[in-house]
């Protein structure tokens, strides 16, 4: 009888665990129904406007790019919340922030994102900077002024190597490294002529794809002076070949009156990896030299002898009679000591240092004069690079 009765238990006890595990499968099965079919009517394509690049949505998956689209769709429209497939928060914060680089005319967005989750709907929301009308007509602004860049640029060249080069000094020129309204975004450096690393990326973006020269922003970090900041540049690619250009490290934000540098117009990974990291996730390589400002303007040597003593000469006379008061020069890393000290001397030879010779010949040539005594130089031995400046 006991045993009859242990048996009966046994089977009692199968039995609800049977129910509870059918039951769960039930409601999972039943919660995963739901969820689809508040889902099904997410769009699945973009709608009459398109993103300005699609080179991030591309990275994405299936659903992440469903998600991409749902937010592209509404997002202009600062509605309080968009519904968007059912994701994780990683991957979320992933689409918004590929959306971002993909869409520098999108200014209004902040940093931050949220992700609401309502019964069997998922949510993104975000923070918006400014009021709908006031984004409408600062995204306008911004727009015309990146599209007068590019047509200037057009207009004097047709060169795309000249149009690039022309814009990126246009930005470097223009624009000052701080802190301000929208100083992420182009607007911040195009109208209000002051941005952060985002804002001169994001001007370059804007123009040069404006000017037909294809161009996206690359997200890593940056050392300098021993401190490591996430940054943000530009890869962009001339005749099928891909470099990397970073305006905002061009810029000699220490004094307008010099003019741009050029140590990271269209350089190679391997060149920028010396100072930018935490790129390689995106599997960027870019190795194209044609297009890279000293290689382009035969200012890279590979020794040092009188003849590039003419030649930096030539170059400086060159510079400052076309209002440049500053010419830069690169060496390759076995000869950069040697040209150093043939310039500038050790300090006890300094008089018969390379250096007078071209301050006494500049002075005697150039239209535009300059003050034979007031000169200063910057030696960059992390680009193998010189940079003399006169006044």
């Amino acid at each position: 009888m006991k045993k009859f009765i242990n048996l009966l238990l046994c089977i009692a006890i199968g039995a609800g665990l049977a129910a509870l595990f059918y039951n769960v499968y039930n409601s999972e099965t039943i919660r995963d129904y739901l969820t689809e079919r508040a889902e099904a009517s997410l769009p699945s394509e973009f709608g009459d406007e398109k993103p300005f690049s699609d080179y991030y949505y591309n990275k994405l998956n299936d659903k992440q790019k469903k998600a991409y689209i749902c937010i592209f769709n509404d997002v202009k429209n600062h509605p309080e919340k968009i519904q968007i497939p059912s994701i994780t928060f990683d991957d979320m914060k992933k689409v918004f922030q590929y959306l971002k680089y993909d869409n520098p005319d999108i200014i209004c967005l902040s940093d931050k994102c949220y992700l609401i989750t309502e019964s069997v709907r998922t949510y993104f929301s975000a923070d918006y900077l400014l009021d709908k009308d006031v984004c409408e007509k600062y995204t306008a602004d911004m727009i015309s002024a990146s599209k007068q860049l590019a047509d200037e640029a057009k207009k004097k060249t047709d060169s795309v190597y000249d149009r690039e080069l022309y814009i990126h000094d246009y930005i470097v020129n223009r624009c000052t490294y701080g802190s301000c309204e929208l100083d992420s975004t182009a607007y911040g450096c195009l109208i209000n002529s002051q941005a952060v690393c985002t804002g001169y990326a994001y001007s370059a973006m804007l123009a040069l794809n404006f000017a037909g020269i294809e161009t996206v922003v690359i997200p890593g970090k940056a050392t300098s002076d021993k401190k490591t900041e996430l940054h943000l540049w530009n890869m962009v690619k001339l005749d099928g070949e891909e470099y990397f250009l970073d305006v905002t490290w061009d810029d000699p934000d220490f004094d307008k009156s010099v003019s741009p540098s050029h140590l990271y117009f269209n350089v190679t990974e391997s060149y920028i990896s010396k100072t930018h990291s935490d790129f390689d996730a995106l599997s960027v390589h870019c190795t194209g030299t044609k297009y890279n400002y000293f290689v382009y303007n035969s200012l890279l040597f590979d020794k040092y002898d009188y003849t590039v003593t003419d030649k930096i000469i030539n170059r400086c006379i060159s510079d400052v009679n076309a209002g440049n008061y500053s010419s830069e020069f690169m060496f390759t890393n076995d000869c950069f000591n040697d040209a150093v000290t043939a310039l500038f001397g050790t300090g006890s030879d300094d008089d018969n240092a390379d250096i007078r010779k071209i301050i006494y010949y500049v002075s005697a040539s150039c239209e535009n004069k300059i003050t034979s005594n007031k000169i200063s130089y910057t030696i960059d031995d992390s680009t193998d690079s010189i940079r003399i400046i006169f006044e």
